[in-house]
């Protein structure tokens, strides 16, 4: 038996029912998918998952080679096209569901049959969480908005955070924190002194948030470019300092 599922996007792909297993057409595949070369695509793939059917071709009869659906995975990560997603989406949700549905045997004999049934659940979980994701990246792009014209700056950064940005080889939060310290940048709560914040290197914000009944009240410090330029110049120096020591 042989069934042909059409895209208008990604394309034509044939599947095969071979002793009550499916197949899809290589060919097909790496059409789809992009894959240039479709016979160096099955490296690795045994022959006992590979079927050669001869199949009808515009009045033609020609042999294509078939691979076992358990394989699909393997190519669809070798893909580098942009809308893999999607296609994905087009397999495990459209394709493999109608092509065990109309199978003339309970899916319990399939060897895959519940990891199939697991990678469709699955994808339909991921394209739920994305659109979930998406809708909250929208409700919250007017905060993030308003937090950088609170900022002045969208290229502020926490100051937690620029010791991962710089990069020191040894340099983590502990010493930065201690060397700005040394230098009077920051005070003994790890806060930057008024003057460094007038020049516009720093910006302490005050946060104030309602937790089980109670106001809690914290500062987050950020740090402008500027800020940062600052920082690296200073460890520059505390390195040279040490290494004339």
């Amino acid at each position: 038996m042989i069934r042909t599922f059409k895209n208008a996007e990604y394309g034509t792909i044939r599947a095969a029912v071979v002793n009550k297993k499916p197949y899809l057409c290589l060919v097909d595949i790496s059409r789809t998918l992009g894959i240039a070369n479709s016979q160096t695509s099955r490296t690795g793939i045994p022959d006992s998952d590979l079927k050669r059917i001869e199949i009808k071709e515009k009045s033609k009869i020609k042999v294509r080679l078939f691979v076992k659906i358990k394989h699909l995975s393997k190519f669809i990560y070798k893909s580098k096209k942009p809308e893999i997603d999607e296609i994905n989406d087009w397999f495990y949700a459209t394709i493999l569901p109608k092509l065990l549905n109309s199978l003339d045997y309970s899916i319990d004999e399939y060897e895959d049959g519940e990891k199939i049934i697991k990678l469709i659940e699955e994808n339909k979980h991921l394209k739920i969480r994305n659109t979930v994701l998406e809708t909250d990246m929208n409700m919250l792009k007017p905060k993030v908005r308003y937090i950088n014209e609170l900022l002045g700056s969208k290229n502020c950064v926490d100051l937690d955070r620029v010791s991962k940005i710089i990069k020191y080889p040894g340099i983590g939060n502990t010493n930065l924190f201690k060397i700005l310290r040394t230098m009077n940048i920051l005070d003994e709560t790890n806060q930057p002194y008024q003057e460094f914040c007038d020049k516009r290197y720093f910006r302490v914000v005050d946060a104030t948030v309602i937790v089980a009944g109670n106001v809690v009240s914290s500062q987050r410090t950020y740090v402008y470019k500027k800020g940062i330029a600052l920082i690296e110049k200073i460890l520059k120096e505390y390195k040279t300092k040490n290494h004339e020591r």
